[in-house]
Parts: C-alpha cells; structure tokens; sequence
C-alpha cells in the first residue's frame, strides 16, 4: 500500500502539472510546452541508456543473494555512465539548437528545459536503485513524476507571489524541481548503499505451495560488458517505446499546429495514470523475478507472474473502462477547450485495456534474459507505429494520432504475450490459481 500512495503521488504530480499548465496557459502555449517536455523526456530516456532496468535485474539479483558488494558495484557503473551520456546529450543539443538556422518557436523554450536532462536520467538510476534494493516504496517516490510534483506545488504558488504563470518561467520552475529532486535522491541512495544490509523478503507467500526453501544458487557476478550490452538492449525496448506512445504529439504539431499537440499531450497523459499500479508491481515484483529465475525456482517465478497480472488486470481494466465511458469529465479537467475532443481519450484507453488484460508480460521478459527478442518485438511495432502515426495524423489529424496510439499499444502487448507464451511454455496474463 505504501508503494501506491508513493507511486500514485508520482502520477498525480504528473498529471497535476499537465492540468495546472493547461488551465493557466494559453492552448498554444502549453501545446510548445508539452513538446518541449515531451522532447526532453526522450533525452533522457536515451541518457539512461537502459540501466535503469538492467539494474533491476542484475542488482536485484545481487541483493537476493545478500551481495552488497555486488549490488554496490552495479549502482554505481549505473550512475557514472548515465552521468556522463546525460551531460553530453544536453550540451550537444543544446549547442546545435544555438547553432541551428531554424527560427523555431519553442527553441528558446527547449533550450531552457535541456538543463533537466542529466537530473532526470541520474533520478531515474536512484529510482530503479531503491527498487532492486527490494524498497519499492522508496523507489516509486524518487521516480522522475516526483519532478513534476513539485514543480506543480511550486507553479500553484506563483501567482499568489505577484508573479505570473507563463511558459518560460513553468520551464525554469521544472529544471530547478529537478535539481533539488535529484540531489535528494543521490543522497539518499547514498545512504542506502553505506548502511543498509541485504534482506531476501521472499517469504513463503511466494511460493505456490506454501513451502519455502533457500536456494543454493549463488549471485553470478555480472561483467561490465554483460552489463553494457544488456542495458542498450534496453535502451532501445525503452526508446521504441516513447516513440511509440509519443511519436504522435510530434506529428500533430508538424501537420497542423501547437494546438493539435496540446489536445493529444492532454488525453495521452491522462489515458496512461491507470499504468501507474503496472509500475508499481513491477517496481515490486523485477527484483523479486530476478532473483527466483537465477536461482531456478520456476514454479515460484511462474506463481509470482500470475498473481501479479491478475492485481493488474482486476484494478486497470475497471479504471479504463471509466476512463474510456467518462472522458468528457476527464477531459474537462484541462479546461472546456479540451472537452469537445473527449474522443481522444475513449480511443487511447481502449487501447490501453489490452495491455491492462496481458498483465506484466514485459517486465518478465526483462528479468528473465530475453532483452534481445523483446528488442526486436519492440523495434517492429514502434516502426509500424510511427508510419501508421505519420500517415493517420496527416490524413485524420489529432485523432489520427490518436488511434495509431492505441493500435501500438494493443499490438505490443499481444505480440510480448505470446513471445513470453513461446519461451516459458506459459501466458503471463491473470490466472485465478
């Protein structure tokens, strides 16, 4: 229950910062900014360059077996890696922005929130840190979502200081949120690292038949170049993603304007809040999946899979439900100019239940070593889904986009279903036993 409320204080930041942004700003003002953000989030994305989730696996793995040593070593090539991508993809970018001919509206704007892309990816390391380490609490609340937490408490004050909201001064508001965010969260780590002492927490609630047993399987330690190739595995599944689920708020805004962007950044945002329990059994469970698939207990690992699916599936699918049936109230809560488009909304969370139906489909194949073929699931449909996304924006618009979103969203989650079907000999959808 902790790990929600953290989990869901994240998400409401998130989705908090989007609505307070939207009601104060002008429609094609907080159309630039939600571009601009939407771009920086890629960043740091690529800045990560997947360690976030291969720390999962391999420290998660460490402290199953009660290697601090281990779990130490990976945290940290995780943090001085993805230290130094983040500052280099910010000052390259942002001196080929300097440097660019193109006269671009939101340039200035993009410049402005460069500055939060090493903070964002170093946070996103202290989060998935906290989570191998099998503290999904502390995880989920140094999640980059905590970033726009504070940002929006500090937004909503602004004006009560004489100071009016605009776009530049939200983007300032957010780069600073990020520092403090991420200064916080590096100490903490830091702490958790020096004093805290490994505890396995599988207990006999995890396994199916009530009997639980150490296994003698001991922590292989992981190279550096196992390392490295695993985590650009999972850059790319991350990457293809965003693209994925983003690639249609860039198109909207080429085709027709800013305020196309804004429409499809404000149902998008609200469409993905029910994954947030997704991210919280992830959170919970990776480690966990880790460390029993090392230690080849499969009947243990496959119970875990089920249980965990069917917590997702019986809260998303009834949340998405509403959401699809309510999105005029949904929507309404950007401002009445949103409303009118309620039907972006219906669209993506419709596609959005059949991901809710497969369950944790994906973060088993991260835990269980088949980041290749999830690679290669992931590269197809972000392909098709960014085609799709270019030809229905330029043809249909924003609802164009729209409905490529949700075709990309259903067609992943079958194809890693049955992908995890063909390598385990199971579905890891929901089973009642």
């Amino acid at each position: 229950m902790l790990t929600a409320f953290c989990r869901g204080l994240s998400a409401a930041g998130t989705f908090g910062l989007n609505v307070v942004l939207a009601r104060q700003l002008p429609l094609a003002d907080y159309g630039n900014l939600a571009v601009c953000l939407t771009a920086v989030l890629a960043l740091a994305i690529f800045s990560r360059f997947g360690f976030e989730t291969s720390l999962l696996r391999f420290g998660g793995a460490a402290w199953h077996d009660d290697n601090l040593n281990a779990f130490r070593r990976v945290v940290n090539i995780a943090l001085k890696v993805v230290t130094s991508i983040s500052v280099v993809v910010a000052i390259v970018i942002g001196l080929l922005l300097w440097v660019s001919p193109f006269d671009w509206a939101a340039g200035e704007l993009l410049r402005t929130v460069l500055i939060a892309v090493p903070f964002l990816a170093i946070s996103s390391i202290v989060a998935s840190g906290f989570k191998a380490a099998h503290r999904p609490e502390a995880g989920a609340l140094f999640e980059v979502g905590g970033v726009s937490l504070l940002a929006c408490c500090l937004v909503l004050v602004l004006p009560s200081l004489g100071y009016a909201v605009t776009a530049q001064s939200a983007a300032i508001i957010y780069v600073g949120s990020s520092i403090a965010f991420c200064a916080i969260g590096l100490l903490s780590l830091t702490l958790l690292k020096r004093y805290a002492k490994p505890t396995n927490d599988l207990t006999q609630a995890d396994s199916p038949d009530g009997d639980f047993k150490d296994s003698n399987v001991k922590y292989k330690e992981v190279s550096l170049k196992e390392y490295l190739t695993t985590s650009s595995d999972f850059l790319i599944v991350a990457g293809t993603q965003f693209l994925g689920n983003w690639s249609g708020v860039f198109f909207v805004e080429y085709f027709q304007d800013e305020t196309a962007a804004a429409l499809f950044s404000a149902a998008r945002r609200t469409s993905l809040l029910p994954l947030l329990l997704l991210s919280v059994v992830v959170a919970i469970c990776s480690p966990k999946l880790a460390g029993l698939f090392q230690a080849s207990e499969p009947e243990r690992f496959q119970a875990l899979v089920h249980r965990s699916s069917l917590i997702v599936c019986a809260v998303n699918v009834p949340i998405l439900l509403v959401m699809a049936i309510g999105a005029p109230w949904w929507m309404n809560l950007f401002g009445s100019d949103y409303q009118s488009h309620w039907i972006l909304l219906t669209v993506m969370s419709c596609g959005q239940l059949v991901g809710a139906v497969t369950g944790i489909a994906t973060g088993v194949m991260g835990m269980t070593g088949q980041q290749q073929l999830l690679r290669r699931i992931s590269i197809v449909s972000a392909v098709a889904a960014v085609i799709l996304s270019a030809v229905l924006s330029a043809t249909m618009g924003v609802l164009g986009a729209a409905i490529a979103g949700a075709f990309y969203a259903a067609g992943q989650s079958l194809a890693v279903t049955f992908a995890v079907r063909k390598q385990l000999g199971y579905f890891p959808t929901p089973r009642l036993r």
